[in-house]
C-alpha cells in the first residue's frame, strides 16, 4: 500500500459491510475532455450476501463513491 502502486484489500473479518483503504496511485483519468495523470485512492468494499441483497449493495457502493469524489463532509481547503 506504501509503494509506488495502487491495491485492494481483502478484509478477513466476519462484518456485514466492509471498507478496506488500499494504495494511491497515479493513474490516467480525463478531466475535462483532456487526459491527465491523477492520484487515485483504491478502496475494497466487501458485503455479506447472506444479509445484504446485491442490489441495495451496489445502491450503496454507487453514493459511497460519489460522497468520497465529492470530499462529502470534508472542509473546504484554499488553495
Amino acid at each position: 500500500m506504501m509503494g509506488e502502486r495502487g491495491g485492494w484489500a481483502v478484509t478477513p473479518s466476519n462484518y456485514t459491510v466492509q471498507v478496506a483503504v488500499g494504495g494511491v496511485a497515479e493513474k490516467p483519468r480525463y478531466v475535462d475532455g483532456e487526459l491527465e495523470p491523477r492520484d487515485v485512492l483504491s478502496l475494497t468494499v466487501t458485503v455479506d450476501h447472506d444479509v445484504v441483497d446485491g442490489a441495495d449493495a451496489a445502491r450503496f457502493a454507487d453514493r459511497f463513491v460519489e460522497l468520497v469524489e465529492d470530499a462529502h463532509g470534508l472542509p473546504a481547503v484554499a488553495e
